[in-house]
């Protein structure tokens, strides 16, 4: 028995009849809410676990989502009813991983994009107002309300990419191992190992992101405290 936990994929493989795997691991993602008024947005996980035998008809897979009618969900039924039409199945065991990193990852960017939009928002007015004038004064407690909680979204970023950093590290540990293995080579290798290089990329480049953004809040919240402090000492 072998076992490799990174990030939080888990594996297992068992010398059964033959090889065969077990996989699990949590996937967070952030979901637009739909809100018309408004953008929001909530972060969710998918719960992934997979069996995987050389022979593709043993395969177990288990999604668990966090509400019915899932884009992964829904992306999973339309494979397998284009699966049973054409009595076929996925050839690769990454197939299934790969599909529930795209049908979620990208959502990241934008989530990021619009994190930045409201800091961006919140400093146009944090920073032009003056304090010395009592409408201004009380509205900058109101920015520093908003700033404290946007804090609260995005401190906890940097710990989310590196977890999900570690899974798809794992998973490209497994695609050595299991070429390694003989389970698969060539073409199916190559193309899960250069998307998976892909997702690291983009991960390292959110963490940097977050990186700035952090030190940017941070930055504001100090100068508008300050502000806010030489004001009241004042009065």
């Amino acid at each position: 028995m072998v076992r490799v936990v990174s990030g939080l994929l888990y594996l297992r493989l068992l010398k059964l009849l033959t090889y065969a795997s077990d996989m699990q691991y949590n996937l967070v993602y952030a979901e637009e809410a739909p809100i018309p008024t408004t953008k929001a947005w909530t972060l969710r996980q998918v719960g992934v676990f997979c069996r995987y035998t050389p022979k593709p008809s043993g395969n177990i897979w288990i999604f668990l989502n966090a509400k019915e009618g899932s884009i992964i969900q829904n992306r999973i039924e339309d494979g397998m009813k284009k699966w049973e039409l054409n009595n076929t199945y996925p050839q690769s065991l990454f197939s299934l991983h790969l599909l529930v990193f795209s049908s979620y990852f990208r959502n990241w960017r934008f989530y990021l994009s619009d994190l930045n939009q409201e800091l961006e928002d919140i400093a146009d007015i944090a920073l032009t107002r003056e304090f010395s004038k009592s409408s201004h004064y009380t509205e900058g407690y109101d920015q520093l309300r908003k700033l404290k909680h946007l804090e609260d979204k995005v401190l906890p970023l940097t710990a989310r990419f590196r977890t999900i950093l570690g899974t798809v590290l794992a998973l490209r540990d497994v695609n050595e191992l299991f070429r390694n293995a003989g389970f698969w080579q060539g073409k199916d290798y190559l193309d899960v190992s250069n998307e998976l290089k892909c997702y690291e990329t983009h991960i390292n480049g959110h963490l940097e992101t977050v990186t700035l953004m952090e030190k940017r809040v941070k930055e504001i919240l100090n100068l508008v405290r300050v502000a806010m402090k030489r004001l009241a000492i004042y009065y």
